[in-house]
């Protein structure tokens, strides 16, 4: 028999077991009062070691429900673990980030205050996580409250934070009022489901970080360029009932069309020849963007990966979080950690 619960922990994983051990090891140590959560794991992988991990791990105190499926993609993994799910609330929790001690004393707090949508802010962490990298994922001074009222300034302040599906607390009611299927694919279903709403009247995000996010260790570095610079923004162009200058602030249409952006991009593996010829050489564009672009796409990924991580070590040091990535996307790792040590940055 199932039991209503006031939140459900919602993580779609594949092939993941030694992050996910440590997730679930981070719940389990929360103040937590039994009956109050759930865990609702969906397990895409290709072989038993999630479920012996979570075989190991299961307890009272906070159940875990495990549904797999290796079929599902991410998008339709997240809405089958809510599907699957009996809380009022489901939180969409990556598989491999961790808790700060209390946070779900503190989500309970403003569960109980009955908002629709509640959104999270993070401390970004080295893999290991035992390294600070500085960044949030939004910065505040204090709480934000936004009402349908003022949609397009919760679509400008709040856009790249729901990009990061951890950062979503939803009311389970608002996740199946509609439609989740034409948002399958598009690596962010969980903002179709929130940007096409009627339902949400009342959203909070709360300023203190309650998310160590693990930088580096992303499952989609392959896809990219195609994620951010295709599938977002045509995804957030795809809402009429947002403003154009919102829009374009989050997402602006071909956003690949700026050089230094590239460069970085480039410089990360997300950019290369075959994207180049996939989603750019075909565009409409002045000779000089689209042969300075093809130039970009043939560099050699070391050298634009050595140069800005020289330029950030030397003039940007307190970008942690850039630096590190840099470093983590380098195809010489061993090389371009040395070179950061040269100018004192270490990260392990």
């Amino acid at each position: 028999m199932n039991t209503q619960c006031l939140l459900s922990i919602c993580i779609a994983t594949k092939n993941r077991a030694n992050f996910i051990r440590e997730t679930l090891n981070s719940l389990y140590e929360q103040n937590t009062v039994l009956g109050r959560y759930e865990i609702v794991i969906l397990d895409s992988s290709t072989n038993t070691d999630t479920f012996e991990v979570i075989d190991s791990l299961n307890n009272n105190l906070i159940p875990i429900k495990y549904i797999a499926n290796t079929k599902l993609n991410l998008d339709e993994g997240y809405d089958a673990a809510v599907m699957g799910s009996n809380g009022t609330y489901c939180w969409l929790l990556p598989d491999d980030d961790l808790l700060f001690d209390n946070a779900l004393s503190i989500i309970n707090s403003y569960l109980s205050l009955n908002y629709d949508l509640i959104l999270l802010n993070l401390q970004c962490y080295n893999k290991e996580m035992n390294i600070d990298l500085g960044q949030k994922l939004h910065n505040s001074k204090c709480d934000l409250f936004y009402t349908e009222n003022n949609r397009d300034l919760f679509l400008m302040e709040m856009g790249i934070l729901l990009s990061y599906i951890g950062s979503v607390i939803i009311k389970k009611s608002i996740w199946v009022a509609k439609s989740r299927e034409k948002y399958f694919g598009t690596w962010f279903v969980h903002v179709g489901v929130i940007l096409d709403s009627d339902l949400i009247k009342n959203i909070v995000f709360i300023n203190k970080p309650l998310i160590k996010y693990r930088s580096g260790n992303s499952s989609w570095t392959d896809k990219s360029f195609e994620i951010w610079y295709v599938k977002w923004p045509k995804l957030i162009w795809s809402f009429s009932k947002f403003g154009h200058d919102a829009k374009n602030l989050i997402g602006k249409k071909r956003s690949w069309d700026n050089l230094l952006k590239l460069i970085k991009s480039r410089a990360m593996g997300e950019f290369n020849y075959n994207t180049y010829k996939t989603y750019i050489c075909e565009d409409k564009l002045n000779p000089f963007v689209k042969y300075t672009t093809l130039l970009i796409s043939i560099v050699p990924k070391l050298i634009l990966n050595t140069f800005l991580i020289v330029y950030c070590s030397l003039f940007k040091r307190k970008n942690l979080y850039t630096i590190y990535n840099l470093i983590m996307s380098s195809p010489n790792k061993r090389f371009s950690i040395s070179l950061a040590r040269l100018f004192f940055q270490k990260f392990r």
